[in-house]
């Protein structure tokens, strides 16, 4: 077999600014140079170890030069580490503002099975362009988010929040005609209530929900349902737990699932199947990233995350397939059993979320998700089997599922409070051929190395073409970290026509060579580009192309780019 040439191996594992390149890896780990990572171990702080265990086919492992990696950047949060009046505002001195940056528009790559037809989402989708790491913002550039509405009371000994005086109304059983939860009155929730396709649920700020103990109570908006759940920073709707206060516990109820018709890759759902939620009897997933399930803002579920039996659990929230029509902001997961908030594929964006005192992950995705998650605290305590503050994977019987897992989420900060006996493990774990885009986000108190890449078929493609962050100091040239200024991707696989996606720092002649596997060139093509995102594209028809692996190169302005695609026939 003719021998590749060096830089079509090195296209394997192609880089923008974190290459983890060995012959029989594929995979890449992306980040921008501005994540925080401030590491316990054994107690002490220590520099975060790069690659917990390195997988097979990892041979060497390089770092992008202006990555924050080290222990000695304290981002000087108020109070992180309090279980009962946390804060996680930064000082104004903390490396985590962004004062004297100059404001960027990044500039998301196209994912693999977005549909189209979502090219212009809704408003409340776009990811926010902030000058500071993390989720919350230093007091001179924003207000803490995260104040007024949220809960931290351990077992709810004293809390005054709920008047337990108000009439209790039970619900059980289908909601089958459009509802309205009235805040006058408090509703107890016996067993699964579904809200089934065609129906709305409406819920007024302020109403309170209780889950009857032993009933594993939870409310399910199954596919073409709807819930209209719009609280307020002083009138949060609450779900939680009907025991006495100071016996609330993780675990009490089982928290709420939005089941949608978007995309996922647990099935062929673009063909008409459908997937089984889990913990539950219903179906999520379609062919319509489109999709609404209603708006969901300003809600607390607390003492949630039932497990029915091991792997089958219910999460304080579970989002099946929900579309970027779903609007969902300002959510608090407290005490949960289970993970937090957990996403089966879709789109949906998620803002502005706390998640306190878990029994598993923070953040966990899986089954091809391909939304955005922007602001948001995970604090986990490190007890009540706390593990990660991400866990991300594609698909556990296919790593290689089309629609790959690959979530964006920027500004986020993830802390475990004990950093010595406690359970918690990895700040973020990525397994199981998940990609992903993680931006200017801090990772503070793992005790295990804060990031874990595990598996060859994981990698994470993703980045943002313009700029390694959405601010760049106004010293610095703003393509600093992009790959000397020309940045490449492609979806994945190819069927008809390949799009390669360009973002170049000038503009110019832009040369695309795409080789077979035994270093052939197939097609050459030349085009002029102006500075920022282009598109650049091969037709495998008019070559004759057969199905297998190809490699590509870009070159312009004399920088290159590299990379690989695959071709189904």
């Amino acid at each position: 077999m003719r021998q590749l040439p060096t830089w079509m191996r090195a296209a394997i594992g192609a880089a923008a600014l974190l290459v983890v390149a060995g012959p029989a890896a594929r995979a890449q780990m992306v980040y921008d140079g501005n994540i925080l990572w401030n590491n316990y171990k054994n107690g002490v702080l220590c520099n975060i170890e790069r690659v917990a265990t390195q997988p097979a086919g990892f041979t060497s492992l390089q770092l992008y030069n202006n990555f924050a990696y080290n222990d000695s950047l304290d981002p000087q949060l108020a109070a992180p580490y309090s279980h009962t009046a946390p804060s996680w505002v930064p000082a104004e001195t903390s490396p985590a503002s962004g004062r004297n940056d100059v404001v960027v528009t990044p500039v998301i790559n196209p994912r693999a099975c977005d549909d189209v037809s979502c090219s212009t989402p809704p408003s409340w989708s776009a990811l926010d362009p902030v000058c500071f790491r993390g989720a919350v913002p230093p007091a001179s550039m924003g207000s803490d988010w995260t104040q007024g509405w949220t809960y931290y009371n351990d077992n709810g000994a004293g809390r005054t929040d709920i008047d337990y005086t108000k009439l209790v109304v039970i619900v059980q059983g289908n909601i089958s005609a459009d509802r309205t939860f009235y805040n006058t009155i408090n509703y107890l929730l016996r067993g699964r209530v579904n809200v089934l396709d065609g129906v709305t649920l409406t819920i007024e700020p302020g109403t309170v929900i209780f889950g009857e103990s032993g009933t594993v109570p939870f409310l399910c908006i199954e596919m073409g349902g709807k819930i209209m759940a719009v609280g307020t920073p002083t009138q949060p709707i609450i779900l939680t737990s009907d025991q006495a206060p100071g016996s609330m516990a993780p675990g009490d109820i089982a928290g709420i699932v939005l089941n949608g018709r978007a995309i996922a890759n647990c099935a062929l759902c673009w063909n008409g199947q459908s997937c089984l939620t889990e913990g539950t009897t219903t179906y999520h997933c379609g062919d319509n990233d489109c999709d609404s399930s209603g708006d969901l803002r300003y809600f607390r579920s607390e003492y949630a995350g039932y497990i029915l039996s091991p792997n089958n659990e219910l999460n304080s929230f579970t989002f099946c397939s929900v579309g970027i029509n779903t609007r969902v902001d300002h959510l608090e997961a407290f005490r949960g059993k289970d993970d937090l908030f957990e996403w089966f594929g879709g789109r949906v964006t998620c803002k502005y979320l706390v998640g306190v005192g878990g029994g598993d992950d923070c953040l966990d995705t899986q089954m091809g998700y391909r939304g955005n998650v922007q602001f948001f605290v995970a604090q986990q305590w490190g007890d009540n089997g706390a593990d990660k503050g991400i866990e991300w994977d594609n698909n556990e019987f296919n790593y290689d599922a089309l629609c790959r897992n690959n979530p964006v989420i920027t500004n986020c900060t993830f802390i475990c409070t004990d950093h010595v006996t406690g359970t918690c493990t990895w700040g973020a774990h990525l397994r199981r051929g998940t990609d992903a885009q993680i931006y200017n986000s801090i990772f503070m108190g793992w005790k295990s190395p804060g990031l874990y890449v595990q598996d060859n078929a994981s990698a994470a493609r993703g980045f943002y073409p313009q700029a390694p962050a959405f601010c760049t100091p106004s010293s610095v040239d703003p393509l600093v970290g992009v790959t000397d200024g020309l940045v490449v991707t492609a979806l994945n696989p190819v069927y008809s026509q390949a799009m390669f996606f360009v973002s170049a720092a000038r503009g110019g002649e832009a040369k695309l060579g795409v080789y077979d596997s035994q270093g052939r060139l197939v097609h050459s093509g030349l085009q002029n580009v102006s500075a920022g995102a282009q598109t650049l594209s091969w037709n495998p028809s008019e070559e004759n192309a057969p199905g297998g692996t190809y490699f590509y190169r870009v070159e312009s302005n004399g920088q290159t780019a590299t990379g690989k695609i695959v071709l189904v026939r």
